[in-house]
């Protein structure tokens, strides 16, 4: 329910940003406010889904025992926190009337890590953390590498295209 939340606001915060921007076609413009804040709906439920069965896989494959659908459960009660940031963006986004004139922070590797560490993910993988650690009766430390396990993945794909954006070619494979 909470990640259906998530998305609901999210999507929104998305159509409230394409529809103030200024693109030349109206075509263009329409199929972005139909097909993005579509997009940026379904991301939080595959990605909550993709989430939970790494947190069961490896908790399992470490020695844990639980259940998949209390994870489930105890994960959705974890993701409230990112509930709140998308709450606070879309307010913020509907009361400014340019929300494209946002400075961004840093650059390169230190933009995507600050952008992506705000203190609600924090607490939403302490939580998740928490949540894993109770579910299968696992070690704190475990717990944590295991809540912060699909967390790394988008990092580390972020940070090899951004290599190869500027001409090095880390190899993939």
């Amino acid at each position: 329910m909470f990640v259906i939340a998530t998305g609901v606001l999210a999507s929104a915060t998305n159509y409230l940003t394409v529809s103030r921007e200024s693109l030349p076609n109206l075509a263009i413009r329409g199929m972005f406010q139909a097909i993005l804040p579509a997009m940026v709906f379904i991301a939080p439920l595959v990605g909550f889904g993709f989430s939970i069965g790494i947190y069961h896989t490896l908790s399992r494959l470490l020695g844990g025992q639980g259940e998949i659908r209390r994870m489930a459960a105890l994960g959705g009660y974890a993701s409230l926190p990112i509930l709140g940031q998308h709450a606070l963006r879309f307010v913020y986004f509907f009361l400014i009337n340019d929300p494209t004139d946002l400075t961004p922070i840093g650059s390169g590797i230190v933009r995507i890590l600050l952008n992506y560490f705000t203190i609600f993910s924090v607490t939403a993988i302490a939580l998740t953390a928490l949540a894993v650690k109770e579910n299968y009766r696992i070690s704190g430390r475990r717990a944590f590498i295991i809540a912060f396990t699909p967390v790394l993945i988008p990092l580390v794909l972020s940070f090899l295209f951004r290599l190869q954006n500027i001409g090095l070619n880390p190899p993939l494979m």
